[in-house]
């Protein structure tokens, strides 16, 4: 969740908004989702809300895990960028 200098990672950051969301104190944020088929190839899924997050237990290690919804909307703020690599 954290970077070794306390600031979030992009998982935190990703999981603070979520439950933002949750917790009713900001509307869901909208991510543009893309799947890496292999390397150098990524194909566009759409629009998503995100909605919720949770952290599992696997292999002895923790993992996010966030919910994800399809958006209807298929315009998004010019700012907005996604910079990750998930497997949702």
């Amino acid at each position: 969740m954290y970077n070794p200098g306390g600031s979030l990672t992009q998982n935190g950051l990703f999981y603070e908004v979520a439950k933002k969301y949750v917790n009713k104190q900001a509307e869901a944020e909208l991510v543009k989702v893309y799947e890496k088929i292999k390397d150098g190839i990524w194909v566009y899924n759409g629009i998503f809300k995100l909605v919720d997050a949770w952290q599992e237990d696997s292999n002895c290690r923790k993992i996010f895990k966030f919910k994800l919804e399809l958006s209807e909307n298929e315009t998004t703020n010019n700012d907005m960028e996604l910079n990750l690599e998930h497997n949702y």
